[in-house]
């Protein structure tokens, strides 16, 4: 059946590389289903880095540029990079597959009643509207008494009732039926994490927010009451006067928070009948009750809560003087905004990255039963190369640059050595698809319905293990991994602390980032780069505290606080480079230097791959281009030319290999290395 599938989709493919008149990174995603493309991929892939660079830069002064300055746009790239390219590729492919799978559901019954809903729930987004989802649709699919109580109704609100009755209502039970459909982080956070002393255990944590702003400005509340038409209810200046209560109360909020931002760093376990007697002001039973859909034994929930449980009893006190209309907008609002973040454009690759995104562990499960070719293959490679990395870092801890003691260095070597590889988000014992999606009751046509269904049952798969009886009895390993509340397909490669696992999802690992038959030199200066950066995650601060268990470990901490450790980072950010995220400079860095002394002892012993360039010279380049696209604002990692030049100045060999005259001013540290000595 996976042949017969495959071969239908060939044509199209063939057609799709036919159109493609130069080299670029686009060819190389289709080279991967061209036998002859294959057996030359090496050639490939060189002419496309050589097409991508901009030979008249000068390295040494701006390596990203040097590497990526002829890069331009094609049509998979829409607008971003080679990794929004591989995701729209992605996108196309699975559409084709998932409509055969469709017509093919009396062949395939195992999983039948699951596609039939994934398919269902694409079309009905692909079809609701133009390109831009009607957000007031939404609204429709909630009764307002479910929310604040009898006395509230949607119509109120879209008839231009604005008194409504907002006076008297317990503020705790809008915020546990909200949180169902992915609300969080008004008052306070709730999650679901594994317990610190014990990662075989889930547990619901309480956090205090960290003081970031809902809303950027007012302007951002009143831009969201008018996607939702509310403008349409309210005169301009009723519904101005009601973001200035709104954006009011934010104010007062963050002023509250600012008084506790140290006491997250303290958490406690309690049981729910615990936490009931210490913390009495607010109805916990019935809170954690409406998420679980029934009643809980307060025995048996566990919970991870802040040590000063203080902070509520004084939320408590402090929202008791507000408004108790602004309270119940300002949640509101903060809903409305949720459903905005997560809402998908209307076009089909977009529905189907929502899709998977909403059925991850479907839509994973059928890539990888249906499209993924070479798992095996790929498997062997990306084991051989971890070993590679681990056999690196463990020499790295050999020459104790830190001058750590015999138990912290035990420590470092017992989490390497427990440090795993997984192959794409799939638990290791595949469910009966149908069965773990039958709850699921979907509509033909109303994806506004459909996407608050999906959202409730991922919050539900998220909680069950957390929420039950006896957790600590459940297999966890056996469970599927979750993504809390996120909004996009995550298809970059990433490292699980809990799990001491690097794991790479499925779609990365085809071209133009990787494919088995590639010369090492490519595997290890792209992917190779990718895998040293997520395992020196492990070893950064916030790595550090997770033990080889998974738990938490006060040892990592005092690693963490080393003054040498601490001396190696603040290196990084020397001569004016300040960095978003210090982590991440650090996994650049690191990981670029771990994957380097792996490969590089054989580098030069192997067989000149191009004409113009060393190998060495080749091996920088590769790992330039993973960043080649058009530099768009950057979320958690600094700018991708940013990254590029500061990550190889560090590299001594780097300057070697391209002739870079040293300029070093009197103060300035030159390279810096952090677990190298």
């Amino acid at each position: 059946m996976k042949y017969r599938i495959l071969n239908q989709l060939t044509f199209f493919i063939y057609v799709l590389f036919a159109t493609t008149g130069h080299a670029d990174r686009v060819s190389l995603i289709k080279c991967g289903k061209l036998p002859a493309c294959v057996e030359n991929i090496n050639v490939e892939t060189i002419q496309v880095m050589e097409e991508h660079m901009y030979n008249n830069t000068d390295p040494c002064g701006d390596f990203w540029d040097h590497a990526c300055g002829s890069w331009r746009e094609s049509p998979y790239y829409d607008h971003v990079d080679t990794i929004g390219a591989m995701t729209n590729y992605y996108a196309d492919r699975l559409i084709d597959l998932l409509e055969t799978l469709e017509k093919s559901h009396g062949e395939l019954r195992d999983i039948s009643g699951m596609t039939r809903k994934i398919w269902q729930y694409y079309e009905s987004c692909r079809t609701s509207g133009e390109y831009f989802l009607k957000m007031s649709k939404y609204l429709k699919e909630f009764k307002m008494k479910d929310i604040f109580g009898n006395n509230f109704k949607w119509g109120d609100l879209i008839d231009g009732v604005s008194d409504g009755g907002w006076h008297n209502f317990d503020w705790l039970q809008p915020l546990a039926y909200l949180r169902q459909f992915g609300l969080n982080g008004v008052f306070f956070k709730e999650s679901v994490n594994l317990a610190a002393n014990d990662s075989s255990v889930p547990v619901v944590e309480l956090k205090i927010p960290n003081g970031e702003k809902q809303f950027r400005n007012k302007y951002e509340i009143y831009e969201i009451f008018e996607e939702f038409e509310f403008n349409r209810a309210f005169a301009p200046n009723e519904l101005w006067k009601l973001t200035d209560s709104v954006y009011g109360l934010q104010r007062e909020l963050l002023a509250f928070y600012k008084i506790y931002e140290n006491t997250n760093n303290e958490m406690s376990s309690l049981t729910l009948q615990q936490l009931n007697r210490a913390e009495p002001s607010l109805n916990w039973q019935l809170y954690f009750d409406r998420l679980a859909g029934k009643p809980l034994d307060p025995k048996t929930l566990i919970l991870e809560v802040p040590s000063n449980l203080e902070y509520f009893q004084d939320l408590r006190n402090f929202l008791k003087q507000k408004d108790s209309s602004t309270i119940a907008w300002y949640i509101l609002v903060s809903f409305l905004k949720h459903l905005f973040s997560v809402k998908p454009l209307i076009s089909p690759r977009h529905c189907l990255l929502h899709t998977n995104v909403m059925f991850p562990l479907g839509v994973n499960y059928i890539y990888d039963r249906f499209l993924y070719e070479n798992r095996q293959q790929d498997e062997r490679v990306l084991q051989e190369i971890l070993a590679q990395l681990k056999q690196q870092f463990s020499l790295y801890l050999q020459e104790n640059k830190f001058q750590l003691s015999p138990t912290e260095l035990r420590y470092l070597e017992e989490k390497l050595n427990a440090v795993s590889l997984k192959i794409g988000n799939l638990p290791q014992h595949i469910p009966d698809l149908n069965d773990y999606h039958s709850g699921l009751q979907l509509s033909r046509d109303n994806f506004y319905y459909n996407h608050l269904q999906l959202l409730k049952f991922r919050f539900y798969q998220q909680h069950k293990a957390a929420l039950q009886e006896n957790p600590s009895h459940i297999p966890l390993p056996h469970l599927y991994y979750v993504n809390d509340d996120i909004a996009a397909l995550r298809n970059a490669p990433y490292f699980n602390h809990p799990r001491n696992e690097l794991v790479i999802p499925m779609v990365f690992l085809q071209l133009p980032f990787y494919h088995h038959r590639q010369h090492p030199l490519l595997q290890h200066s792209i992917l190779g780069w990718i895998m040293a950066h997520e395992l020196s995650h492990a070893f950064d601060p916030r790595g550090l505290k997770y033990d080889h268990h998974g738990n938490s470990n006060p040892m990592g901490q005092q690693i963490a606080q080393n003054p040498l450790f601490i001396d190696s980072l603040e290196c990084l950010t020397d001569n004016n480079s300040p960095t978003v995220s210090l982590n991440e400079r650090l996994a650049d860095v690191n990981g670029l230097q771990l994957i380097w002394d792996v490969y590089s002892p054989k580098i030069d012993k192997e067989k000149k791959l191009s004409s113009t360039f060393t190998n060495p010279q080749l091996f920088f380049l590769n790992f330039a281009q993973f960043f080649c696209g058009s530099l768009p604002p950057s979320h958690a990692h600094d700018l991708d030319n940013v990254r590029v030049r500061e990550t190889v100045q560090h590299i001594a060999d780097f300057k070697r290999i391209f002739k870079c005259k040293t300029k070093r001013d009197e103060g300035e540290r030159g390279e810096c290395r952090i677990w190298k000595r």
